[in-house]
């Protein structure tokens, strides 16, 4: 089983921060055996965000007691920079990947790796 999609939402946890900006906290339950090297991809259109350039911030915020062997990395890529041609600055991500790392030996988790029973929660913010 993959990553829900959309992505279960905490209840209650979505702020606004102002016109078109808001944080909502997400749960990110793996299933068996499901990753895949690099990373879960997660879209921006998975975390309620606007299809291009939504996702502008994103980090974990709490775990379970599972998933205290791994360290994540909710990485996001460089190159997703959106209007740098326009002159319009920084716009945001259309996805991230949530990279997990084992905490031991600071090295990827494998492919299909079972990671199920560990929770973790992610913040984004984004529009």
């Amino acid at each position: 089983m993959a990553l829900a999609n959309p992505i279960p939402a905490v209840q209650g946890s979505r702020v606004e921060l102002g016109p078109g900006l808001h944080e909502e906290t997400f749960i990110i339950a793996p299933g068996t055996s499901d990753y895949t090297t690099g990373g879960y991809v997660i879209s921006s259109l998975a975390l309620r965000l606007a299809a291009t350039y939504g996702i502008q911030s994103a980090w974990v915020s709490a775990y379970n007691a599972t998933a205290q062997a791994y360290l994540v990395f909710p990485t996001l890529a460089l190159a997703q920079f959106g209007g740098t041609t326009s002159g319009a600055g920084f716009e945001g991500y259309s996805q991230l990947l949530f990279y997990v790392v084992v905490l031991s030996t600071q090295a990827q988790v494998g492919n299909g790796a079972n990671l199920s029973g560990c929770v973790w929660e992610l913040t984004v913010r984004g529009q």
